[in-house]
């Protein structure tokens, strides 16, 4: 074929028509087009004449070719930006890029600095929600629940008390009041054990001279401070999460540890040689010293004036760091004032209890003690609590005592001996456990954005969700509800509530399909940053070592539910940590915009061990700062001090912290934070199943108590059938339910709970005056679905949905109940239960107000597991505190 057809650089400009067109006859210009076509290649084109293929080029204008350079250009960086923000959005949350706004301002000095009784040299992180925490704060005169015993360390010296018996019950509380068993203290005078006891008999009878009555042994000597007596220089020599250690500067220490059968006072070496330990009766044992007998070359069994029975052990005049050596030169002698032991370098006092054998306690190497202990983190879903451990190698085996939660775990059994010690505490009875190390595996929980529960299957239920979910989005926007406002009371509580319920809502529309998701999670972003970068909202405090809630430092420390203390944290920045979960998974750019806030807040909570598991670690903040890792469940309250110890009220609010925990490593894809959050979570299920959900035949409470069923608060030394703002069934039972949320709610209550729960249930909602409040009514039914989905749905559907509670919505309440109907089954439960029925004679003796009602806290047993004292019911101000036994309206 002729060259000119193709043409060369030359001739280019003629068009292929042109030159088809100069051909001398038409059948040869159709034979050469039927052997010619043209595939076009961006600068030019390729001409195929006779099946071969040409380049044809054309020619471009500067102008042209400048364009091109730009496009070319631009094409380049947008792939490039393109990978990077791919792998932006696919990094975690600690690779942060410029665009990330920094984490919270540093406030001012706290208002309420850490007090000199921690060890010196202490600094930030401090365990704020540690159950020893009493001993460190407000002076120290709060007593300790170190179960199965409550200790007391003062200026007067250590107070003991076995609180179990002196319970108390009804169907509004539990206590175990404390009350002085014995006083531990040191003398210097005279220089054999029988010198002392002689000196302690004759201040005892000059106290009581004085009093012209019966002075009880412990407070005669209390009353006289001479002669090394007085104890008022005291601090922490060491703490960890199982236990703390006070030491006095006479040299006298007591070593505060869960689950220890026996209180441990060591003296150190120069009070060893200097001082006598005395033990001194209390008033509440009786004051005075029945009769002692020794029952082993290192224990005595000691008998007080109110019968009880108790087993000081002595020993111990060499130590090194794991062992002790006994020592024949100690010596105990008892008279009717105090137990005396000389030349010993530690003290175990030991209660019997009621109807148990002393060989308990004084077979099982009562010599062999424990000072604490700390927690090991095994594998993602096994943990091991680890006993710090003083051993005396002629009898070396540790024992300790276990709660009833230790033995539902599956390796348990590993834990050597599980058997019943006769021991009482708070939380029931007590089983010795041994071994330096107890390991525990717990079922961890399936925690994801798809979680197996979401499914409903039924195309009517999923269409009525699917409606009710555009209208909540709708009409929820993305404002504050006046309780959110700034400025309201318990705000930041109240706003996290509010941003989780947006949350929730954008999933339920994703897994019902309806078209409502991105306007969820529109408001939900606009709503979020307008309060996180709000610089007067939070700040990082340094002087304990977290995030708080600046309205504290405003005048009213107790602003914000008492955040600015530390107290309840999880509660409130586990709806944050939910919201950012969702929004770092459906929302990454923004996730990794405000990443630092919301680390800050979930790390101030769930802070991670140094174990290196978990990359984000903060080491401004203690290791998840209210978990108690012995009982199985957190402690809300924080640097403040209550006579029943550390208290926490709804155990369904801790557990969603820590799912939210779990959620944020999903999103994340970080499996370490999912798998850290799924751990405390599975621990914190544990405990509210045992200790909140109650079953009276278990043992756990009394039986008058448990009788409610469901718990409102538990203490380190009480429990209670009440709220903080109120006593109401529907109030104890729903913040045991809230935020309900499957994934969650499905993995806290177990049916058969529920339907024992149910009667309570329905006496409540049937109840005609008050009524209970529609908020409140939805969460009840949302426990009520576990057991009666279809009862439970028919009720849901009647709810007006501009009534709910600020975390919910009625189309996640229908879409919950929704997912807890399997196999078109109705009912799990035995019996006819009627959610109408007006009945109200339950709650007959129950007054509308306070009228006829005691106000001092002491003759309000509720009020007393909170740990309140003074007048309650009501106050001097008026007000009204809600485990007064006053039915409320909502």
């Amino acid at each position: 074929m002729s060259s000119g057809l193709v043409g060369d650089r030359g001739s280019s400009s003629r068009s292929l028509g042109e030159r088809v067109s100069s051909l001398r006859s038409l059948g040869e210009r159709d034979e050469l087009l039927s052997q010619t076509s043209t595939m076009s290649l961006g600068n030019g084109s390729f001409i195929s004449v006779g099946g071969k293929y040409h380049h044809h080029r054309r020619r471009r204008s500067p102008t042209q070719r400048r364009l091109l350079k730009v496009v070319a250009a631009v094409f380049v960086c947008g792939v490039v930006l393109a990978l990077m923000f791919k792998n932006a959005m696919e990094s975690k949350v600690g690779e942060l890029g410029p665009w990330a706004v920094r984490g919270f301002s540093t406030a001012g000095p706290h208002f309420k600095s850490p007090s000199a009784l921690w060890e010196a040299g202490a600094q930030a992180p401090f365990p704020t929600g540690s159950w020893w925490l009493n001993a460190v704060i407000d002076k120290g005169t709060g007593a300790v629940p170190a179960t199965p015993y409550q200790i007391l360390c003062d200026s007067r010296g250590v107070l003991i008390s076995y609180s179990v018996r002196r319970r108390v019950a009804s169907r509004d509380a539990q206590v175990d009041e404390f009350g002085i068993d014995w006083l531990a203290t040191t003398m210097t005078v005279g220089s054999s054990a029988a010198d002392v006891a002689a000196e302690v008999a004759r201040r005892v009878d000059e106290q009581q001279r004085a009093a012209g009555d019966y002075v009880a042994a412990a407070d005669a000597i209390a009353a006289t401070a001479d002669g090394g007596v007085s104890h008022s220089g005291r601090r922490l020599s060491s703490r960890s999460h199982l236990g703390a250690v006070m030491r006095y500067d006479t040299g006298l220490s007591v070593a505060m540890v869960k689950g220890s059968p026996a209180v441990t006072l060591e003296l150190d070496d120069d009070a060893a040689v200097s001082s006598a330990l005395v033990l001194a009766p209390g008033a509440d044992s009786g004051g005075r010293v029945r009769n002692a007998t020794r029952v082993s070359p290192v224990a005595w069994v000691v008998t007080l004036s109110d019968d009880s029975r108790w087993v000081v052990v002595v020993g111990g005049s060499e130590f090194s760091d794991e062992t002790t050596t006994i020592s024949s030169s100690s010596s105990l002698v008892a008279v009717d004032e105090a137990v005396v032991v000389r030349g010993a370098s530690f003290a175990r006092v030991a209660a019997v209890p009621t109807n148990a054998s002393i060989d308990g306690f004084v077979s099982r190497c009562p010599t062999t003690y424990a000072r604490g202990g700390d927690v090991r983190i095994v594998d993602k879903a096994t943990y091991a609590l680890e006993w710090d451990v003083r051993r005396d190698p002629s009898c070396p085996d540790f024992s300790g005592l276990a709660l009833a939660h230790h033995l539902d775990l599956k390796t348990a059994k590993k834990n050597g001996e599980r058997v019943a010690s006769g021991f009482e505490s708070a939380k029931g009875p007590m089983y010795w456990m041994s071994g330096d190390a107890w390991t525990f595996r717990e079922d961890l929980p399936d925690v994801s954005f798809h979680h197996r529960g979401y499914a409903v299957t039924d195309v009517a239920r999923r269409k009525i969700i699917s409606a009710q979910a555009k209208r909540d989005a709708l009409s929820l926007k993305a404002h504050a509800t006046r309780q959110a406002k700034e400025g309201s009371y318990g705000a930041v509580y109240f706003e996290g509530k509010e941003l989780a319920r947006l949350a929730r809502l954008a999933l339920v529309c994703m897994h019902v399909e309806a078209e409502c998701a991105d306007l969820a999670l529109r408001f939900l972003e606009k709503r979020y940053e307008r309060v996180i970068s709000r610089a007067e909202l939070f700040g990082l405090d340094s002087s304990w070592g977290g995030i708080v809630a600046l309205e504290g430092y405003k005048g009213d420390p107790f602003a914000n539910f008492g955040n600015a203390l530390y107290s309840d944290h999880h509660f409130h920045y586990g709806y944050y940590a939910y919201a950012g979960a969702v929004l770092c998974k459906y929302r990454p750019f923004w996730g990794r915009r405000w990443a630092r806030r919301i680390r800050e807040l979930v790390l101030d909570f769930a802070n991670p061990f140094d174990d290196g598991a978990v990359k984000f670690r903060d080491p401004r903040f203690p290791v998840a700062r209210h978990k108690d890792w012995y009982d199985s469940h957190s402690w809300a309250t924080g640097v403040v001090t209550y006579a029943t110890g550390k208290s926490q009220e709804s155990s369904s609010e801790a557990v969603h912290a820590y799912h939210a925990v779990a959620l944020l490593g999903d999103a994340l894809r970080d499996p370490a934070l999912r798998d850290w959050g799924r751990l405390l979570m599975a621990t914190e299920i544990r405990g509210a199943q045992r200790y909140w959900h109650m079953h009276p035949d278990e043992g756990i409470y009394s039986e008058v108590f448990a009788a409610n069923r469901m718990a409102g608060s538990v203490s380190g030394a009480a429990v209670s059938a009440a709220t903080w703002f109120g006593s109401n069934p529907e109030f104890v039972t729903g913040i045991q339910v809230l935020p309900v949320l499957t994934g969650l709610t499905d993995y806290l209550f177990k049916p058969n709970f529920v339907c024992e729960q149910l009667p309570v249930l329905e006496r409540a909602l049937g109840r005609r005056t008050p009524q209970v409040a529609e908020a409140w009514r939805g969460v009840i039914l949302a426990e009520v679905a576990v057991a009666e989905p279809k009862q439970a749905w028919d009720e849901a559907c009647l709810l007006d949905q501009n009534l709910f509670d600020d975390g919910n919505s009625k189309a996640n309440l229908l879409h919950w109940i929704a997912s807890r109907f399997a196999d078109n089954s109705t009912s799990s439960c035995d019996g006819d239960f009627d959610l109408h029925d007006q009945n109200d004679q339950d709650y007959d003796d129950l007054p509308s107000d306070i009228t006829g009602v005691d106000p001092s806290c002491a003759a309000n047993l509720a009020c007393v597991a909170f740990g309140l004292e003074g007048f309650c019911c009501p106050q001097n101000d008026g007000y009204v505190f809600g485990c007064c036994p006053v039915l409320k309206s909502p």
